[in-house]
Formats: structure tokens, sequence, C-alpha cells
């Protein structure tokens, strides 16, 4: 009897190491060799130096098969990026030169499998597009945008991406002389497309560069160039 019970016990509890309950019975779950066998491998991601996959789903593939094959299962969906460069807006129908000015943005995303989207404001700063005599003129700008991108795996580190976006683009022309200031804005429609690289340190941190097309639906037709760097944070 003593003989019978020891065995019992040993064969539930294996079945329980590598099983889940389904409504009454278990059922033996299977051991993928690695992430490419996974049937679900869509719903995961690699991040960082080590071999870790990141959960976009709830899926089914085992914490034993995880640690088993050296993977990690995380749950940093989200990330916070911060980013700063130079524009120039370019494109003007009339005498005014091409603005160059510091560019810095914020944007918050979400992951999903290899495609990532977020929201972005950033602002040009001031910068001079005709300067004549006591007659000066500057142009600002200020975005809020929408984005989604495409993250290709080269390497468990080295990301390549593209991206395209839809926002709002407020431009703002502001003329001082000897007799004041005068200010003009105008907010339009602006579209965007991005391309660029990002280096992952850990499934936490990376470094990320970007160059960027966009251009604003307004009468005079203008359009930024950009080239950006900043860094991304995982949470």
């Amino acid at each position: 009897m003593k003989k019978i019970l020891l065995m019992t016990a040993i064969v539930f509890a294996g079945v329980s190491a590598n099983a889940q309950y389904y409504g009454g019975y278990y059922k033996k779950q299977p051991v993928y060799q690695s992430i490419e066998q996974y049937p679900q491998k869509s719903n995961y991601r690699p991040s960082g130096n080590a071999p870790t996959w990141k959960s976009q789903s709830s899926g089914t593939f085992s914490s034993s098969s995880f640690y088993r094959n050296g993977m990690k299962k995380t749950n940093k969906d989200w990330y916070i990026a911060p980013r700063a460069g130079l524009g120039a807006t370019l494109g003007w129908d009339d005498d005014l030169d091409n603005a160059v000015s510091p560019v810095f943005g914020l944007a918050v995303g979400h992951y999903f499998g290899n495609v990532r989207a977020d929201v972005e404001f950033d602002y040009h700063m001031e910068g001079d597009v005709l300067s004549e005599g006591d007659l000066k003129i500057e142009y600002s700008q200020w975005d809020l945008g929408a984005n989604i991108y495409y993250d290709f795996d080269l390497s468990k580190s080295f990301k390549p991406f593209v991206g395209v976006g839809i926002g709002a683009s407020n431009a703002k022309l502001k003329a001082s002389a000897f007799f004041g200031e005068v200010e003009e804005d105008e907010t339009a429609f602006m579209a965007s497309g991005a391309i660029g690289a990002a280096y992952h340190f850990n499934d936490t941190f990376a470094l990320e560069m970007m160059g960027r097309y966009r251009y604003l639906f307004r009468d005079s037709g203008i359009y930024n160039l950009e080239a950006l760097a900043g860094f991304r944070i995982s949470f």
C-alpha cells in the first residue's frame, strides 16, 4: 500500500510540473527547445543582450520551458522616450530662409510584438528665417502626434526601425523691428515618416537615433527634416 501511494505521489508531481489544468483534467504542455518552435512566438519579443522574450499576451509558454532554455518572460510593455536634435524647416514660398533650430521631444508608447505605437510631443525652438537690418523674423513650432513603428530583429541588441505618424502642428512666425513685435500662428494637420535604429543594452534601456520627414498641410506647404537622438526606457 505504501508503494502504491508513493508511486501515485511521484506521478502526480511529475504531471503537475509540466501540465496545466483544463476544466477538470490535466493536459501535458509541450516543451519547446527555442522560441522559433513556439506556435505563438509573435506574442513575444526579444529584448536586451540576453535571449529574453517579452510577452504581449497571456500565451501558454510554460515558465519551466523559459528557464530551461535560458529565456525569461518580462512584463515591460510600456516605454518612455526623450529625444533631442536639430530640425530644419524648409519649403517657404516667399523670401524667407530655411529655419534651423534645436528640437526637443518626449514620447510615451506601448509594444505590440515587433510593432510599437506612441504619442509624442515635440518643440522646435525659435530659428531665424529673415534678418535684415532692424527687421527680424523667427519661426517656432510645436507638434502633437501619434506614431507607429516596426522594429526589425537583426540581432538581440541592434534593431533598425521604420515609422509613420500623423497629428497636429502649430507653426508660429514672430516679426520684430523698431516698431515692436507681431506674431502669427497657424495649427494644421501634419504627417511624418521616420527611419532609425536602436541599440538595446538590456530589456529596460536602449539608445536610439532617427531621421524624420514631416509635412505640414498649410498654405505655405512647409516641411521639417529632423535628426534626433535619445534613449528609451521600458517599464
